[in-house]
């Protein structure tokens, strides 16, 4: 059955791995086709079966040539194995091809579009046929690229920026590009990947001094990290308060900034970029994954964490780091660990332990924390 009849609604697929485009060109002689209306900037309007649509597009749109335009547009988010499964249960009306993208009609009127025919052309339902080539295909994701020759100790907060900036579930290619230092290279750049609140999607790929991997936006909190720290304040993991938030121990009820600020390792209160700036007071955790509760962490993702944590203090080398939660010592380090200075370090740095500062510690006071926390900084000025 051709779908000339239907008003066809023209959806857009992004996904995680697609990018806002526009599409022109002739599709077979049966699919509905929308006029070209105007770009205005970084604005498209586009008529699609008389109802003219607008949408922001991500990047400038080019030339779309002359004549009959088919263009995509929308709001909708169906995924490339949606149209697959309608395939396999044969609802498909037409598929057509716009240049070297393919476009599946399926019944309702909903039109999928995909990079290449990724669809078999050759099913008998439709109603035009072309060579199948080697598909599917991914269009290219948007790349961020970060730190050109600048020292790989910027990496941090240029990529804490960067994760503020995007979306929860937002996937790009991540250019790292410093100045040559001593260690850098593709482990480090997975190292600050995760620190940064991202997840791989793959291994890294090397271009001479760059490195490149593509990464998902998870809800996470970025570390807050650079050299010249004197205290590396180290938890166990993000709470949805602190990822929402952007700045570590944020849900109410946590003493940590109290804490701090009374024993004058910080002065502004749930402020990381500050304490960072006027007082080398960094942050990072363990795990990067957020859960409500961190006994719902792994040991074994502790573990992981803390051979992360151990290079890091390796590189940056603070003059001392306070372990915020005595149990996740335990778990990590040593069995039997009371809370103050330990036997063991991060990465040849000194490791003040402490119990953890959520309001659901009651063995834990205030004084007591904040006892801790001027211990800490104690190392710190004396190392």
């Amino acid at each position: 059955m051709c779908a000339s009849t239907t008003p066809a609604t023209w959806w857009w697929v992004p996904g995680s791995d697609w990018r806002w485009a526009a599409w022109s060109g002739r599709c077979c002689p049966c699919a509905r086709r929308g006029r070209y209306s105007s770009v205005e900037g970084r604005r498209l309007k586009v008529g699609l079966g008389g109802d003219q649509q607008e949408a922001e597009v991500e990047e400038e749109v080019g030339d779309l040539g002359r004549g009959d335009q088919l263009t995509a547009l929308g709001g909708a988010e169906p995924a490339v194995d949606d149209g697959l499964d309608l395939v396999d249960r044969g609802r498909v009306e037409c598929l057509g091809h716009v240049g070297s993208l393919g476009v599946l009609l399926v019944a309702g009127g909903v039109a999928l579009l995909v990079d290449g025919p990724t669809l078999d052309a050759g099913f008998p339902n439709a109603c035009h046929q072309f060579p199948r080539p080697a598909y599917p295909r991914r269009m290219p994701l948007p790349q961020h690229v970060l730190g050109t020759s600048r020292p790989d100790t910027d990496l941090p907060l240029l990529l804490a920026d960067l994760h503020a900036g995007l979306d929860l579930g937002n996937r790009s290619t991540l250019r790292l590009k410093p100045a040559i230092g001593d260690g850098w290279g593709p482990d480090r750049a997975s190292d600050l990947v995760v620190g940064a609140g991202f997840v791989a999607l793959g291994g890294t790929r090397t271009d001479g001094n760059a490195v490149e991997v593509d990464v998902e936006r998870r809800h996470s909190l970025p570390d807050t990290v650079s050299p010249g720290m004197r205290l590396l304040v180290v938890g166990l993991n993000p709470s949805p308060a602190s990822a929402d938030s952007g700045v570590g121990y944020h849900r109410p009820g946590n003493r940590f900034w109290p804490a701090v600020l009374a024993a004058g390792v910080a002065t502004v209160d749930r402020d990381p970029r500050h304490a960072l700036a006027h007082h080398g007071l960094g942050m990072t955790d363990l795990v990067r994954r957020t859960t409500a509760r961190a006994d719902e962490v792994t040991p074994d993702e502790f573990r992981e964490g803390f051979a992360r944590v151990d290079r890091l203090c390796a590189w940056l080398r603070p003059l001392a780091a306070c372990f915020v939660g005595l149990r996740g010592w335990r778990t990590v380090a040593d069995r039997k660990a009371v809370a103050g200075v330990q036997d063991r370090t991060l990465g040849g740095v000194p490791v003040y332990v402490m119990p953890h500062t959520s309001g659901l510690n009651a063995h834990s006071r205030l004084e007591d924390l904040i006892a801790h926390f001027r211990a800490a900084g104690e190392l710190a000025g004396g190392a």
